[in-house]
């Protein structure tokens, strides 16, 4: 959406090259950065939020974007990979973010999108803030569910209540 809407600013500015048809990769991209900023420049501006990064090695890239620096730095591999961006846990695109993942892989749980966001995303409090979205999720919560067991005959409640004095 933020990729339109920079589109059709740029249309106006400029009414005699217009761009039209599908979004470019580029487009996409540089509309990413721009929502990545604004969330970091928000978040991070407060003192008290800075301290949440001093357990972890940050720097900025060439576009003002906060990044961790992990193991993998030397690694032949795609520069969100190796050093994912930082977005702060509480916020409402990064709560789309999540639950659009979540969809994107067939309604993954908890573990399996703690795998997957880090190799562009370095979430803080990622652990609790999934967690937190995923209890959001009806159709996850829907088969979540566990059948519950009938109950027990009579007879069958006697035997059980046996086999508890044999413990």
């Amino acid at each position: 959406m933020a990729a339109w809407m920079k589109r059709f600013i740029f249309n106006c500015r400029n009414s005699t090259s217009r761009i039209t048809g599908e979004l470019s990769h580029q487009e996409i991209i540089q509309a990413e950065v721009k929502i990545v900023k604004m969330i970091q420049d928000e978040y991070f501006i407060h003192e008290v939020n800075r301290k949440k990064l001093n357990s972890l090695t940050t720097y900025k890239d060439g576009e003002g974007i906060l990044r961790v620096k992990t193991i993998i730095t030397y690694r032949k591999d795609s520069e969100d990979f190796k050093h994912p961006i930082i977005l702060p846990s509480h916020h409402q695109v990064v709560e789309r973010l999540i639950m659009t993942e979540h969809k994107k892989n067939s309604h993954a749980g908890l573990q399996m999108l703690l795998n997957i966001l880090p190799e562009h995303y370095w979430i803080l409090n990622a652990r609790k803030t999934v967690r937190s979205v995923l209890s959001k999720c009806v159709i996850s919560l829907r088969h979540a569910k566990r059948n519950v067991l009938p109950p027990l005959h009579h007879s069958q409640k006697i035997q059980s209540k046996m086999l508890q004095f044999l413990r």
